[in-house]
């Protein structure tokens, strides 16, 4: 291999790393489209998108996963995977609990709702 050849090899290198990060990225977004998404997968809404902006766009809709991001109990995911640090943490595990809490809230929401329908028919 000649020396003029190595930056040519080095530009194919870095396109390829670009492409591999941008489709990561995608495969990440659609896998974890309720976190992503506008909806933010609650069929029945929360009481975190009837909060309005200035523009009328909501809070979680604004932010996204970084409002959720903020109520996480750190200490509990490092706790679980032995962790020092939250840098440290496995995206994909934080995704995942990420998931599973909004999951958890919005069975929460919808019993409360159910419970206060059973009240009012009394």
């Amino acid at each position: 291999m000649e020396r003029r050849d190595i930056p040519r090899l080095t530009n194919r290198v870095r396109i390829w790393r670009t492409y591999f990060f941008f489709d990561l990225v995608a495969r990440t977004t659609k896998r974890f489209d309720s976190l992503f998404s506008d909806e933010g997968g609650d069929e029945e809404g929360s009481d975190d998108g009837d909060r309005q902006g200035n523009q009328g766009t909501s809070i979680a809709n604004h932010f996204g996963w970084l409002y959720i991001l903020r109520n996480l109990d750190t200490r509990k995911l490092l706790d679980i995977t032995g962790e020092k640090s939250v840098m440290n943490l496995n995206i994909i595990f934080v995704f995942n609990w990420m998931s599973m809490e909004k999951d958890v809230q919005a069975e929460e929401v919808r019993r409360q709702r159910q419970q206060q329908m059973m009240n009012r028919t009394r």
